[in-house]
């Protein structure tokens, strides 16, 4: 939180003691102690709104992604209280991934582009670019001979309506931002820059996708070293009855026609108050006509559901041991037991045993369970929950039983042994494999299970949004409709009550059709509006604040109280707390960090022009108790203080304008 001045705080104390007196009966010195105890809540909010809100990085998971996102709930500022504070529609895991890939000459060999369009969680659409990328631009690329600067081509970003991205040819002159990043400007650009070339090609395709629909989103940007990843929603499209996106074509909302056309919304807003004027029950109305003693709040009670379809994780786990667990495609998961590999254990007639616990979530959700494969040598045992459910090749396990302790196999079997009993029943699972060896040997084993193709988990909660009125005992039920019947009219019960009925909801891959006794519930409650009569305490406000004088320790005032119907004044000075010191700035540092110069511009890029591409960036930071922040690379050079950057900045802009009056633009005509 931003320090404040000792003048600030001077103005503040000032004006909220006025409030205090206005408020106190008692002694002065009550007055003095709460304005010390309002200081020290005030502190303590502020420091907890500012880890709130106080950074792009919190504002953006505690309010962007709640809004955006049905995933993380919306939060009050101490945290005690989470629901739901998604503002439109759902939306997916991530709806576009760029992926990078560098060849040998430092070029991007590779650059796919995945977009979910439908925001269903998959991906319906993917983009390779067909060239090498030498340079990279904030609205394109740049395509060279790989590892040279020579024969260069141009390519914008661009998108169809739908959001569908690829690339067209442009001159260099409609490409901005470009830098080079093959090994013509330098050797390891590209690991050296991973970031902010992924950052750079991604903030070009999500460009080119809002400028075909402004619809589109972004709540969230996830990293990693090859892959940005996008999160967010398409505010456009429509929705089906049930509220979810209907899978018709984007189309732009028509307040973005405004952004062309912004003289048109004055009559715009003029047209939709008329109308609304013409409803009797529309906010309009219900604003214009509202009663100073009453007031109607509407409010509604929603039934949601949600649905998802568990993955591997939410089925069965690994606790420990030697094994695994796997995907195997669509509803398969294998479970391997013990090591693969082959001759890693030797002796002679030697048992070898690996254990591998696992833990079933869900149950209910594995529809078969099967030993598919099994590998040993030279005999072999699979153990689970205890039983021995299979041994190969045949009975024997010696030295245990009888038989020649080598067989001089490599065994690799298709066993097919049912175990589904075995991974039925929630929690633990002990599995074991027994592998007798003679010579070089190994011994493991896969279980697979099948998960049931309709596994989708539905949870129905009730969001109440009439809780807080219907508690109140000067608030009274007027209007209620529950899914569009009337219940109450006029403060009475009509007797009438809906059926239960059925929606077919889709989310993500799940499709369900659920029956409910009701689905929304939409209320109008009458409330008591207490009228007050501020007049005296305005006559006595004014008083107060027009004559309230204060310095370091003590605050002196004119006050005026009613008195039996009559004024009484009188003059009175009260002792001040020590006002806290603070510095008349928010202390912050400067910095610098080593970059490599790869611009890339008409004539080429930096390296063909310098002698060195080492370059610096200039960086600022907040400084955090007194003390610079840094990143690794980073030299300070003005150490936490009241910085004052105006000369140099101004000094920039001079030589831009400057530069910019040097710039003569010809077509071979002298100007």
């Amino acid at each position: 939180m931003p320090k404040l001045s000792k003048r600030w705080w001077t103005n503040i104390v000032a004006a909220n003691l006025a409030a205090l007196i206005l408020l106190s009966v008692g002694s002065h010195g009550a007055a003095t102690g709460q304005m010390a105890t309002g200081q020290t809540a005030g502190q303590a909010a502020g420091e907890t709104i500012r880890g709130k809100f106080g950074s792009q990085d919190v504002l953006r998971q505690n309010i962007v992604n709640p809004m955006t996102s049905s995933e993380t709930p919306l939060e009050t500022v101490d945290g005690s209280t989470a629901f739901p504070g998604q503002l439109s529609f759902p939306s997916s895991r991530k709806f576009l991934e760029v992926f990078m890939q560098p060849g040998p000459s430092g070029d991007l060999s590779t650059v796919i582009v995945g977009e979910d369009l439908n925001f269903d969680g998959t991906t319906d659409y993917s983009y390779q670019l067909p060239y090498p990328v030498s340079g990279v631009c904030g609205n394109g690329i740049i395509s060279c001979v790989p590892g040279t600067w020579t024969d260069c081509q141009h390519y914008l970003w661009t998108a169809d309506a739908t959001g569908r991205v690829s690339i067209q040819g442009t001159s260099p002159d409609n490409m901005g931002g470009c830098y080079c990043i093959n090994s013509d400007c330098g050797s390891n650009l590209v690991w050296s820059n991973a970031q902010v070339i992924l950052q750079d090609l991604g903030g070009g395709v999500v460009g080119s996708m809002q400028q075909a629909n402004a619809g589109f989103t972004v709540s969230d940007v996830r990293l990693d070293n090859t892959t940005i990843s996008y999160y967010g929603q398409d505010t456009s499209r429509t929705t089906d009855a049930s509220g979810a996106p209907s899978a018709a074509s984007p189309v732009p909302p028509s307040q973005t026609a405004f952004l062309t056309n912004p003289l048109a919304i004055p009559g715009q807003a003029q047209s939709m108050a008329m109308a609304q004027a013409s409803d009797s029950q529309s906010l309009y109305s219900l604003i214009s006509g509202i009663n100073t003693n009453q007031q109607q709040n509407p409010c509604d009670v929603r039934r949601l559901i949600s649905m998802s379809k568990p993955d591997i994780n939410d089925v069965i786990v690994p606790l420990g041991g030697t094994g695994a667990v796997q995907y195997c495609g669509p509803d398969c998961i294998d479970v391997i037991l013990g090591q693969v590999g082959d001759n890693y254990w030797s002796g002679r007639c030697a048992i070898f045993e690996k254990d591998f616990r696992v833990y079933v979530k869900q149950p209910d959700l594995i529809q078969s369970a099967t030993i598919v494969r099994a590998k040993w040598d030279d005999y072999m045992q699979v153990w689970i929950g205890g039983t021995k459910v299979w041994s190969g090749p045949n009975n024997n396990f010696p030295p245990e039983t009888a038989g020649a302790c080598e067989l001089s196999t490599s065994w690799n079997q298709n066993p097919n042994k049912d175990v589904t009993g075995y991974f039925q029943n929630y929690g633990e699972i002990q599995t074991k494999i027994r592998v007798s060896v003679t010579g070089g040997g190994e011994g493991y084993a896969f279980v697979r299970i099948r998960l049931k193709p309709d596994r989708c988990v539905i949870e129905s909660s009730v969001v109440d949004g009439c809780a807080a009125l219907s508690s109140r005992s000067d608030c009274s039920l007027q209007e209620e409709k529950v899914d569009s019947v009337q219940t109450y009219h006029n403060a009475n019960p009509t007797s009438l009550s809906p059926l239960p009925s059925s929606k077919t909801l889709t989310q993500g891959e799940c499709t369900e059709t659920i029956t409910q006794d009701w689905w929304l519930k939409e209320r109008i409650y009458l409330c008591s509006s207490p009228v007050y009569d501020f007049s005296d305490t305005k006559t006595r406000y004014g008083q107060v604040i027009g004559s309230l004088t204060a310095d370091s320790s003590s605050a002196s005032y004119q006050d005026m109280q009613r008195n039996n119907g009559q004024w009484i004044s009188t003059s009175e000075t009260l002792g001040l707390m020590e006002l806290p010191v603070h510095d008349e700035c928010e202390k912050a540092c400067k910095t610098r960090r080593s970059t490599q110069d790869t611009q890339a511009v008409l004539a080429g890029h930096s390296d063909q022009f310098k002698t060195s591409t080492d370059s610096y960036d200039i960086l600022y930071h907040t400084c955090v108790n007194d003390q610079c922040p840094t990143e690794p690379g980073e030299e300070i050079l003005k150490d936490c203080q009241c910085l004052n950057e105006f000369a140099e900045a101004a000094t920039i802009i001079q030589m831009l304008r400057l530069a910019g009056q040097d710039t003569i633009c010809s077509d071979g005509v002298p100007k």
